[in-house]
């Protein structure tokens, strides 16, 4: 019986785009309302996530509102450098785009980031800095936000 299944599956599933499987695995994963997918497709455009080439380097960052040791936490010059170092050790080869994507409790990070990637060179890398701030990231008191995160290791 479970093969009968397995079957009909992958019949049914045979010759879809991408685009076809992912929207089917959100309507039974996730069963999101229009509303909610409004809402993502808002957000990427915001972010310019179809526009993007070449590497994609995600940065959480955290900020004032973390509650773990803020400490332990590297600076935003210090994510910098990281990001500069790994461009520049990448194979040589033509010049790209490469999007640091950044996540952070505050948007000082995102802020704080960009005069130092934005428009620089280092590799086969230009670097351009993006992300979420202001009204559209969660990290607002006005979306819910508690205004700390716990439970951070």
């Amino acid at each position: 019986a479970a093969g009968d299944v397995a079957g009909a599956l992958e019949r049914a599933l045979a010759g879809k785009s991408e685009t076809q499987l992912q929207d089917a695995f959100l309507a039974y994963m996730l069963r999101p309302t229009q509303e909610t997918v409004a809402e993502f497709m808002k957000r990427s455009w915001i972010a310019r996530i179809a526009e993007l080439s070449g590497p994609l380097i995600g940065l959480q960052l955290f900020g004032d509102k973390a509650s773990h040791r803020p400490d332990a936490a590297p600076s935003v010059k210090a994510a910098a450098e990281a990001v500069r170092r790994w461009a520049g050790a990448r194979p040589q080869g033509e010049a790209e785009p490469c999007t640091v994507y950044v996540a952070s409790d505050t948007d000082d990070a995102l802020k704080a980031l960009r005069p130092l990637l934005s428009g620089k060179k280092e590799g086969r890398c230009t670097f351009e800095v993006a992300g979420l701030m202001e009204y559209w990231a969660h990290h607002h008191r006005a979306d819910g936000w508690p205004g700390r995160l716990t439970n951070v290791e």
